[in-house]
């Protein structure tokens, strides 16, 4: 409806167009516009190097976190001998144990935090690539929000004439 119209009793003749309407006419339009095979291999570059950066990052992380867990496991066998031997006292023995068990757990828990975000982000860049050359689903799966920001990065306006057309300025 014309905000301008019901408000201010401008004499403005538009009639009344759904929101879902225009969303799917936008949506439309983006299916419209074709990313040329350079442009799309050019973004795959660039996602690709970023992840070969960031999985690079990730992959000495988890080296340095299974050498922790292996030298942790190795000062427990360690500290079991010295108190075998009886150079370690019980409660200094707890004291140590209990320090390399939290160790051990922060080393586990880093671990896995960089496996799950390598996969995270390789799901990411599936995805991203995907609707990179759909411009249409990838408008229709956003947000409300996201759209707003994608229309304005896209499109200078989008209009309705009284007949219900949709034209765009880009």
């Amino acid at each position: 409806m014309c905000l301008g119209r019901h408000t201010y009793g401008n004499g403005c003749d538009l009639p009344y167009a759904s929101v879902a309407a225009i969303e799917q006419a936008v949506a439309d339009y983006y299916a419209t516009i074709v990313l040329s095979e350079e442009a799309v291999a050019r973004v795959k570059r660039t996602l690709l190097k970023v992840a070969k950066r960031r999985n690079a990052s990730v992959l000495r992380m988890a080296k340095r976190d299974r050498k922790r867990i292996l030298d942790l496991e190795a000062e427990r066998r360690k500290l079991l001998q010295a108190h075998l031997a009886g150079a370690v006292p019980v409660d200094l023995l707890r004291e140590e144990q209990e320090r390399i068990k939290t160790e051990l757990a922060n080393a586990g828990a880093s671990l896995a935090n960089t496996e799950i975000h390598w996969e995270v982000l390789e799901a990411n860049l599936t995805k991203a690539l995907e609707l990179v050359t759909r411009l249409d689903k990838a408008y229709l799966a956003a947000d409300h929000t996201v759209r707003r920001y994608f229309n304005q990065a896209v499109l200078e306006g989008v209009f309705i004439d009284v007949d219900g057309r949709i034209a765009y300025a880009d």
